[in-house]
């Protein structure tokens, strides 16, 4: 098996050679090298990451002059507009999940699909239901409208309900909830129950990867459909929902942060570009490798291509 090191020289990457007598080199190497790094690569690694987080959060919102209406604990998500023989009120979902804890830092976010199952609809249409990004944070409770339970019950401490983002001391600027005007992600729900995929698109990545880069900025996604016609309500398994197939289910593929180019493997094609940003500086005015190559600190990144940077490479080849 053929072995290589990647040589520095004043902690520059310098080339890799392939080693055949390490006795016959080692003196020349440590003479002329003033940091030795030697990272013997077995095989590719690939750098392509699925991984696959429920909800960590979800709840709806209620549609209620006095804000007193919620379903923190409760097996389903609403969306929708119900009537018929009851009032009409609109329903909207909130969902969330914990991206940062899930997907490792820095990291490239290449695919984001959202899984949610249908329960039960009265609407014969299919509709569009959006995923638009919540502007604001929002809890669950412990409340619980039952099986069924399309009317909400009455909200607990921390609840999200129509009027506030946490029951009953932190309220929303718009009634019914503060969205992006942006659609992220929309997907066409008709009146079969099953399981419904929101497939990938660019701004649910976009979303996705702003919630890893600032995990205090997520929100998560409301779910919203047509508000204007009675009976247009659908219900979707919940995080608490007894079936653990009904519950939704983010599915996110990234690339590691050590993979510069891209390619899904973290080889020596990335170490020629890392070796080429060696040393520069304010890469947020130079290009795209140079802040790929930047990166440390890990979510924070200072601009530079250093010795941070390349301990951060170094730890994920050798992965």
């Amino acid at each position: 098996m053929k072995r290589y090191l990647f040589l520095y020289k004043d902690c520059a990457p310098v080339y890799l050679v392939e080693v055949f007598n390490m006795k016959k080199i080692q003196n020349r190497i440590l003479l002329s090298l003033g940091l030795l790094l030697t990272l013997t690569l077995l095989q590719s690694v690939s750098g392509v990451e699925v991984i696959q987080i429920p909800a960590g959060r979800d709840n709806t919102l209620f549609e209620s002059a006095t804000g007193t209406l919620s379903n923190g604990i409760g097996p389903n998500i609403f969306t929708g507009l119900s009537g018929g023989i009851a009032p009409p009120q609109i329903k909207r979902g909130l969902i969330w999940f914990d991206v940062d804890v899930n997907v490792p830092p820095g990291s490239t976010i290449t695919s984001v699909t959202l899984k949610l199952s249908l329960l039960r609809t009265r609407d014969l249409s299919s509709r569009i239901v959006e995923l638009r990004r919540v502007l604001q944070d929002w809890g669950e409770g412990t409340s619980n409208s039952g099986l069924t339970g399309g009317g909400g019950a009455p909200a607990t401490t921390g609840d999200a309900t129509w009027l506030h983002t946490f029951f009953n001391t932190a309220f929303w600027v718009n009634p019914g909830g503060d969205f992006s005007g942006t659609v992220s992600g929309s997907q066409s729900v008709d009146k079969l129950a099953g399981d419904y995929t929101w497939g990938s698109t660019a701004q649910m990545v976009a979303d996705v990867q702003s919630w890893l880069d600032d995990p205090n900025n997520n929100f998560g996604w409301s779910l919203l459909t047509n508000e204007s016609i009675i009976q247009t309500a659908r219900r979707f398994g919940s995080r608490e929902n007894a079936t653990v197939a009904n519950r939704p289910l983010l599915t996110i593929e990234y690339i590691k942060i050590a993979d510069l180019d891209d390619s899904g493997f973290i080889n020596f094609a990335d170490h020629a570009l890392f070796a080429n940003e060696w040393k520069a500086t304010d890469c947020e005015a130079l290009n795209d490798w140079c802040n790929r190559a930047d990166m440390a600190p890990v979510g924070n990144p200072d601009g530079n291509v250093d010795y941070l940077d390349l301990w951060e490479f170094v730890l994920h080849w050798l992965q």
